[in-house]
């Protein structure tokens, strides 16, 4: 419905409607410890912002990246599954 009415509205542009859709109902659901987590977190950081290697977590340019606000909280998410679990 999110989409829907940024549509109808003319609110946003659609990729910025949809980085606030994944960032807000998506991501929130992401919690655990075990490699398909980890697998998860990855691939939505390639589909959001191409890929970023583990090394380069820290300082990242996100303004080139396709959906920027869910990235950064991935690779926050990311980050925190070093130490053995992650939630949003």
């Amino acid at each position: 419905m999110y989409l829907a009415y940024n549509n109808q509205g003319a609110l946003m542009e659609f990729n910025q409607a949809f980085d606030h859709c994944l960032l807000q109902k998506i991501l929130p659901r992401i919690a655990g410890s075990d490699s398909r987590v980890s697998d998860m977190i990855n691939r939505l950081i390639e589909i959001c912002a191409f890929e970023i290697s583990e090394d380069e977590d820290t300082n990242v340019d996100l303004s080139y990246a396709k959906y920027p606000n869910s990235a950064e909280k991935l690779l926050e998410m990311r980050r925190r599954l070093v130490d053995g679990f992650t939630s949003f």
